[in-house]
């Protein structure tokens, strides 16, 4: 895993019930411990950027691009 790569985050609510929500990310720093990745939410009908650190076992590779994350093929 490196800088720029495309993946998808498993990720999972606080008292969501077990369920898990493949997220579409980009991975912009990476350490021993956790990844710093860039996700996009969509905020009253915009979609707004933003950065979490998480556990390096909760991402997978994507290879499809994701219009939200402004990525084309």
């Amino acid at each position: 895993m490196a800088p720029n790569d495309r993946v998808t985050w498993s990720h999972s609510e606080r008292g969501g019930y077990g369920y898990v929500i493949p997220v579409a990310m980009i991975v912009r720093t990476v350490t021993r411990a956790r990844v710093t990745i860039e996700v996009a939410r969509k905020i009253n009908g915009t979609w707004v950027r933003e950065e979490k650190s998480v556990l390096p076992e909760k991402l997978q590779p994507r290879l499809e691009a994701c219009a939200a994350l402004d990525e084309t093929d």
